[in-house]
């Protein structure tokens, strides 16, 4: 933001000098810009840089918005409390998390202008997604009968858990993605059908 203003005042006063000086203005121009985009890399842009280039700032500092944990804060201020927190390989334990996290509630509540980017939210892939035990249409239940909640049920490589608590930690997501289909195959048939007699 300070290269900016500075540039614009430079260009702004640049059609009074002659050719010689404007080609060393122009160089320094290219400088400073050069300079203002490597800093961009080093410390967090609440507005996130665009991956291959361009830029990014906040379009609505004074916004004031509240957070569910009922504290008020505005875009800016969000934007001066990142402006030293480093992102490059000299960055402290913790500050790209802290960048993230600004991020993330800028991308939310406040807007920003410059090269165009997807949603934040739009990027994210829960790696553990929500996954329905008796899910299948061969099944006679769609749900764990009650009957069967306490009943064992052999999972492979997570052993013995009985097949409520199975299907609570499928719905949970505290089961990776890849084991969906293996819990299903090795459970679905026990715990969600009612005993043959």
């Amino acid at each position: 933001m300070f290269s900016t203003n500075i540039s614009t005042t430079l260009s702004f006063n640049a059609t009074v000098l002659g050719s010689k000086q404007r080609i060393l203005l122009l160089v320094a121009l290219l400088l400073l810009s050069t300079f203002s985009g490597s800093s961009a890399q080093r410390f967090c842009n609440v507005c996130r840089n665009p991956p291959g280039g361009g830029f990014r700032d906040l379009a609505n500092p004074g916004k004031r918005f509240t957070l569910p944990n009922g504290r008020t804060f505005t875009c800016g201020f969000m934007k001066q409390s990142m402006r030293d927190v480093r992102v490059d390989n000299t960055a402290a334990p913790g500050e790209r998390h802290m960048c993230a996290t600004a991020q993330y509630i800028v991308d939310r509540y406040c807007n920003c202008y410059g090269t165009p980017m997807a949603p934040i939210a739009s990027e994210f892939i829960d790696p553990n997604p929500a996954c329905r035990l008796c899910g299948l249409p061969r099944l006679d239940n769609r749900r764990v009968p009650r009957v069967n909640y306490n009943k064992l049920t052999d999972t492979g490589r997570y052993g013995r858990l009985n097949c409520r608590g199975l299907e609570m930690a499928l719905a949970q997501g505290v089961f990776p993605a890849s084991a969906c289909s293996q819990l299903r195959q090795r459970s679905a048939n026990h715990c969600c059908n009612f005993s043959r007699l």
